[in-house]
């Protein structure tokens, strides 16, 4: 008896403790793989945050050693952050080999087929969610990537701004530095109260405090309390036709449209910032492509008071189309996202055929681009609106198709859980719709043979 029980199968009792070493090493080696990768996912993703928001104001930011060193200092953090990627993925590929010995091991030793069911679906399990966290890792190096290349285009065509010229203090310049690279808000907020202490007449605090309170602590009125005392220092400083003063009319504009609260001060501030930047700069600038695209935004919102205000909002969009497609091209992500806002306009008046054709242009460019970003799945979304209220079942079927596009970026970003929950119903909606092509497959059943596709 006692025999039978150190044997199983013919296979000994040091073979037995081996397995079970290894099947349990493998076991704990894998939680902590895992770990490692969700933590260095997650560090990766702040980063990535951290870059696109510095991106999203780089053509008006000036010309300064800090802020290359700053775009430098993220860089290498990308660097780091792949490479230590990449050993966690080798151990991980290490800890796998070991579960393809140890389960067939155990699966010979052990009668109790239950037993090792229970082991394989444990397994079967946190390899579901291991391949979940590492599409997201992936996806979030891509989007590295595209800031990265994004960073070295606008570089290209930026405009040389004012030099700056405010007093410095050494101490405040500190807290400032170690502000921008601060991962946590609550701290970043803390620090740059510090440097304005210290600096009450440094606009660069002001105007972070603005995208602390835009991006990471949502707060209207405090964003744009923040960018009222940014212009006033700004235009104190470079005066009120400055290059830099029309930055931040522009940006008040931006908020106070988006948020419909004051739309003819809006609209002011959006005349005037294109007007300065026309003075200073040439026509067919991509800085002033950006002012165009905030002044039709202001015009598109008083469209509902007045239709003739939809016409001047398609006239700025298609001057701002023109000086992208001959300065980007057609097949850039800037032109890409003024042909959704012009098509936005369109639908809005009523006209889904030409609303239509620039959202399918919008799409088409994405899709040659290839890019993974959550902006651009915000464009397959929209071109798949569009061809729902069409009502024809063949632009159904074509919606359908953009949703899948747009949930498969949504599902693989941090934070953008809730879109892909609202695409995927939206999805399916479609799908019940034109369910006769499918040859009886339900949904769920037609979503599992698309999950492979790219």
């Amino acid at each position: 008896m006692e025999h039978s029980q150190r044997k199983h199968r013919g296979v000994s009792y040091p073979a037995f403790v081996i397995a079970v070493f290894l099947a349990l090493a493998g076991s704990g080696a894998a939680i902590v793989c895992f770990y490692f990768l969700h933590e260095s996912n997650q560090t990766n993703y702040q980063a990535v945050q951290q870059v696109t928001a510095a991106i999203s104001k780089l053509p008006e930011r000036p010309d300064t050693i800090e802020f290359k060193d700053a775009i430098s200092i993220l860089q290498a953090q990308f660097d780091s952050y792949q490479t230590s990627m990449s050993l966690t993925l080798t151990v991980a590929g290490a800890v796998l080999t070991i579960f393809g010995i140890a389960v067939p091991l155990m699966n010979y030793i052990f009668f109790q087929k239950e037993t090792v069911d229970r082991i394989q679906a444990a397994m079967d399990k946190q390899q579901i969610a291991f391949d979940s966290e590492l599409s997201r890792l992936k996806n979030s190096i891509i989007q590295s990537q595209e800031v990265t290349a994004t960073l070295a285009d606008k570089e290209k065509h930026r405009p040389r701004l004012d030099p700056i010229s405010e007093t410095r203090n050494d101490k405040a310049d500190a807290y400032y530095i170690e502000a921008r690279l601060a991962l946590s808000p609550e701290h970043k907020v803390w620090l740059l109260r510090k440097a304005q202490n210290l600096n009450p007449n440094d606009y660069r605090i002001y105007w972070m405090l603005a995208d602390v309170y835009n991006y990471e602590l949502p707060d209207h009125k405090k964003r744009l309390r923040n960018l009222t005392k940014t212009l006033k220092i700004v235009e104190k400083q470079f005066g009120e036709n400055s290059l830099k003063a029309a930055y931040f009319d522009r940006q008040i504009s931006k908020v106070l449209c988006e948020r419909e609260t004051d739309l003819n001060r809006a609209l002011v501030l959006a005349q005037k910032s294109v007007d300065i930047s026309k003075r200073v700069l040439a026509s067919d600038d991509p800085y002033i492509a950006s002012m165009y695209i905030n002044l039709a935004n202001c015009y598109r919102e008083l469209g509902a008071r007045d239709n003739s205000n939809y016409d001047k909002a398609i006239e700025y969009y298609k001057e701002a189309i023109s000086i992208y497609e001959k300065t980007y091209g057609s097949e850039h992500p800037d032109t890409a996202m003024s042909y959704d806002n012009l098509a936005y306009t369109y639908q809005k008046m009523g006209d889904l055929e030409t609303a239509l054709r620039y959202r399918l242009q919008a799409a088409n460019a994405v899709k040659t681009l290839g890019s993974t970003a959550t902006r651009y799945a915000n464009i397959y979304s929209h071109v798949a609106d569009t061809l729902i209220l069409t009502g024809l079942k063949n632009n159904i079927y074509e919606a359908l198709l953009h949703y899948l596009d747009a949930y498969r970026v949504y599902k693989d970003t941090r934070g953008k859980e809730e879109d892909a929950d609202k695409c995927l119903e939206k999805m399916e909606k479609a799908f019940q719709q034109t369910e006769d092509r499918f040859g009886g497959l339900s949904f769920h059943e037609w979503l599992d043979t698309k999950a492979g596709e790219k």
